[in-house]
């Protein structure tokens, strides 16, 4: 029986690489797009072989522990696994993995310090667990910076120097054009190579793609990439240390298991008994309509009337996107005239201050304040959102002339967060209530009433 059992399992793995291997050619969002619909393993297994290199480097360089890194590992994909339907951009998975690699990892290293001493004790007496990476202490410190780097410049990075794609390949996951996305990668590496001289790591620009490249990060082990695909895929029993690992880091968790469980009650039927008002809404848009003759009905049609109608063909695709749309908080309303935009608010154009030079420039999700009225001196470059006319805003590099980017660089290091209440009418905008570490000077000079210049 167990020899029985081996030959199944060793056929089924077979059987799933060569799958794996027919697949490979298939894009990241063609990839995710067949696991979501049909829960296909090989698709899994495929995106699991692409990426496991970079989730395997990340955690073992946090982590330098085997067992937990291999823990961190299955657990990443494990939340990829559960979260795989709601990625907004599934072409730009290796950016989403690495940020939850290195989310798990952090969370396995804080609970690996709260071990007991026996624990501790045990760990030393068997020093083979740990991993000799002397050259990982730098490498820790890179993650560490790299992860708090914003989003639009940490995939580039991610993309071409963590993964090896060409700027061209990086430009069509992220889906921008190569132009920029080499401008950004430029950016990235810069601001990088800053944040990580200001940890006392001397690495230039230049020298960050050598240090991140693939060939940099060990490969990992065969028993390992099995391992994630199986827990994953085919309702294998997770281990305690690994589940831990995935409470918390996904926001959407505590949501699909509430709708797995009134799926399973069947609590949740389309034309049932049971029914949210967003569900009977679907269900009558593609009820049929009634005719004069069925109105007209005999004993048989008022049975017929009686039996629940069949749902219509798409009618799980729809409960699906209801579903998305819960997980999300964006409890859409029956009629779509009711829907809210759930487009992210953003400001436009350019304003100057007028009792001064200051001007603030707009741009979708970037912000530029130029101090002196003049781009060419000095150019403060940030990202923001904003919110109910509340702006959250991160400095992220200057532009200008090199003396006057280090003096101001050394009061407003890149880095900086702060927010400011705005407010515009008729032309006229208000920026008040300046806060945040290290703003004072910036405040003073940017809190008062400002003109839109045409």
């Amino acid at each position: 029986m167990t020899a029985t059992r081996s030959l199944s399992a060793s056929l089924h793995q077979l059987g799933r690489t060569l799958h794996a291997d027919e697949l490979a050619h298939l894009s990241d969002a063609e990839l995710v797009a067949r696991f979501v619909e049909s829960r296909d393993e090989g698709a899994f297994a495929a995106l699991v072989r692409r990426y496991g290199f970079m989730v395997f480097g990340v955690c073992r360089r946090v982590l330098r522990h085997e067992q937990d890194a291999e823990d961190a590992f299955q657990a990443t994909f494990l939340v990829f696994a559960r979260d795989a339907g709601t990625l907004q951009r599934a072409g730009a998975i290796g950016n989403w993995l690495y940020g939850v690699a290195h989310n798990v990892a952090r969370k396995a290293r804080g609970s690996r310090t709260r071990r007991d001493a026996k624990e501790y004790t045990a760990a030393a007496l068997h020093p083979s667990a740990v991993l000799p990476v002397p050259v990982d202490d730098l490498k820790d410190v890179l993650d560490g910076e790299l992860g708090a780097l914003p989003d639009k410049y940490r995939a580039p990075i991610v993309l071409c120097d963590l993964l090896g794609l060409t700027t061209q390949q990086a430009a069509v996951e992220v889906g921008c054009p190569p132009k920029t996305l080499g401008t950004r990668l430029s950016r990235a590496r810069l601001l990088l190579a800053r944040r990580l001289t200001r940890r006392g790591v001397a690495l230039t620009a230049g020298t960050l793609p050598s240090v991140l490249a693939p060939h940099a990060t060990g490969a990992v082990p065969v028993r390992l990439l099995d391992r994630a695909v199986t827990t994953a895929t085919r309702s294998a029993t997770v281990p305690p240390s690994v589940a831990a690992l995935t409470t918390g880091v996904s926001t959407v968790m505590a949501y699909k298991s509430l709708k797995f469980a009134l799926l399973a009650c069947g609590l949740i039927v389309i034309g049932g008994l049971v029914t949210p008002p967003v569900i009977q809404h679907l269900h009558a848009a593609h009820a049929p309509k009634k005719t004069s003759a069925s109105v007209a009905g005999t004993s048989t049609q008022k049975q017929s009337e009686a039996v629940p109608p069949k749902p219509p063909a798409n009618a799980h695709k729809e409960l699906h996107q209801f579903f998305m749309r819960l997980i999300h908080g964006e409890f859409f309303a029956a009629t779509t005239e009711e829907k809210k935009d759930d487009k992210p608010e953003t400001l436009s154009g350019a304003w100057g201050k007028k009792d001064g030079e200051l001007r603030v420039t707009f741009e979708k999700t970037d912000l530029k304040i130029s101090p002196h009225g003049k781009d060419d001196l000095i150019l403060i470059l940030c990202e923001y959102t904003i919110k109910d006319g509340l702006v959250k805003a991160k400095i992220t590099g200057f532009e200008g002339k090199a003396e006057a980017k280090k003096a101001i660089a050394e009061k407003l290091p890149v880095g900086t967060e702060f927010t400011f209440k705005w407010g515009a009418k008729n032309g006229t905008a208000t920026i008040a209530e300046v806060k945040g570490e290290k703003v004072e000077m910036l405040a003073s000079h940017l809190e008062g009433e400002f003109e839109e210049k045409k």
